[in-house]
């Protein structure tokens, strides 16, 4: 019975990506003028101390990078790929990457209100679960079995306002990164059984009596707001939260302040980074060393970020 990663999808904004389609838009209208590339790419390439999505650790509170590409075009059309490394402790015998695929399409004045719509699939190529139960009978049998990963697509709405952005995604993949009965109720027996704690274990099989569940309708909403003070330094601020369907267990909200200063070509970030969990199982690791760490304790992370 592996445990459940309830991460947050790291998604770079369709609202607020490489180039502003509606800037791409004015500058190509004019038939006198000469003629502007209608298309504008940026690929960034990221080093943090330790990659994490939604205020939880993808890579077992270690460093890890992160390549981002994303391509506007003056039409509003916008397309992302990403390529991240995770931890195969958290995406049980995975690759230890994980990869984002997404589309959409933006419109409205950058500098006031502006707005993007679409959809976005991420993949762990490699991570799976096999035969985890979904309940048992009063032997301890398991009544049944399911084999899963933790692939999951999503739809997408975006807004924002100036330096104000928020992001709202709604699951529409059957779960949300392995948010199941067997992966969910799984996790709990899995920390509970080492214990023997008559309380805990209970708690573990009274989730597995709620049925074979799975998580698809979770929603996730975060906000982001940038601060410049300088053409060289900005403050960072961010807040989220997530509603996990069928397991409020999973239900939490993160927060982030720092700030971004760009020096020869690279952005150096400071953050502090916190997160509120019901459920400190569900946002844990265990290594092959048989030493777990809780992956949403509150840390100071720091980031190169340098855009091509």
């Amino acid at each position: 019975m592996k445990r459940f990663h309830a991460g947050l999808l790291a998604l770079g904004a369709l609202c607020s990506g490489a180039a502003s389609t509606a800037a791409l838009a004015q500058a190509a209208a004019p038939a006198d003028e000469p003629k502007i590339a209608e298309t504008a790419t940026e690929v960034r390439l990221r080093v943090f101390s330790d990659r994490r999505v939604g205020g939880v650790s993808e890579t077992f509170r270690k460093p890890g990078a992160e390549l981002h590409v994303e391509a506007a075009h003056a039409s509003g059309l916008v397309g992302v790929a990403e390529l991240a490394t995770v931890s195969k402790f958290s995406y049980p015998q995975g690759d230890g990457y994980t990869v984002l695929l997404a589309g959409g399409y933006r419109w409205g004045d950058p500098d006031r209100w502006h707005f993007g719509a679409g959809a976005a699939h991420e993949m762990f190529p490699g991570s799976k679960v096999t035969d985890a139960p979904t309940g048992f009978d009063e032997t301890f049998t398991p009544t049944g079995t399911l084999n899963f990963d933790f692939d999951t697509s999503y739809a997408l709405f975006e807004f924002g306002f100036g330096a104000v952005e928020a992001r709202y995604l709604y699951v529409v993949s059957k779960d949300f990164r392995g948010a199941n009965t067997a992966g969910v109720c799984g996790t709990f027996l899995t920390f509970a059984l080492p214990t023997g704690d008559p309380q805990a274990i209970g708690n573990a099989l009274n989730c597995y009596a709620r049925g074979d569940l799975r998580s698809r309708g979770t929603q996730l909403l975060d906000v982001d707001y940038k601060y410049p003070l300088d053409g060289r330094t900005t403050l960072l601020a961010h807040a989220g939260i997530k509603r996990v369907k069928n397991f409020s267990e999973a239900d939490m909200s993160d927060w982030k302040v720092g700030v971004q200063h760009k020096r020869w070509g690279v952005d150096w970030i400071a953050e502090v980074v916190g997160a509120n969990v019901k459920a400190p199982e569900l946002y844990s690791a265990t290594n092959n060393s048989g030493e777990t760490r809780r992956l949403d304790t509150t840390a100071l992370l720091l980031t190169l970020s340098y855009t091509f």
